[in-house]
């Protein structure tokens, strides 16, 4: 009997504090889940154009060719745990099927940190457009008709059978 008085008190006092401290208890509620959200993989597009860069000899490659070959440069920076960037994520996807003229790249800035820090990235998502190897825009958060005028304006041009410009 007295086992069981024990755990009815233990019962007691962890809902006695589960009801004095709602908000804490839902800020660890919150954390768990987030935590949950950025353990899962990131939504696919099929036959998506974007290629990861993981290193900054990497991205530096990238622009050298982008500057030699005239192209233009989407890059995504990004990281796992960022919410908005996971609902960038297939949208951004879907563009590079589009404009398939265009690089799309994602740089998760959690990994290649050399890479966000040349390209002073202090916020999630972050869309940059090169032309050429030169920056020439910026979109901080996710913002696709801003995005998407940025990339016409350079001439680069959607394919005939994509799909029309989300919102």
């Amino acid at each position: 009997q007295s086992t069981w008085g024990g755990y009815s008190r233990m019962l007691d006092s962890i809902l006695l504090f589960l009801q004095n401290n709602v908000p804490f208890v839902l800020f660890i509620l919150f954390m768990i889940y987030r935590f949950y959200q950025a353990t899962r993989p990131f939504k696919d597009v099929s036959g998506s154009k974007v290629r990861e860069v993981a290193s900054l000899a990497e991205w530096t490659a990238l622009l050298e060719s982008s500057k030699a070959q005239n192209k233009v440069v989407v890059a995504d920076f990004y990281a796992v745990w960022c919410g908005p960037c996971r609902t960038a994520s297939p949208h951004f996807a879907q563009m590079s099927l589009d404009y398939p003229s265009a690089t799309f790249v994602k740089v998760n800035v959690d990994t290649a940190k050399e890479v966000a820090q040349v390209n002073q990235i202090n916020a999630m998502p972050t869309f940059i457009v090169f032309q050429s190897g030169q920056k020439v825009n910026q979109v901080r958060g996710w913002n696709q008709p801003m995005l998407i005028s940025q990339i016409e304006a350079l001439g680069v041009e959607k394919r005939s059978d994509a799909h029309p410009k989300e919102q």
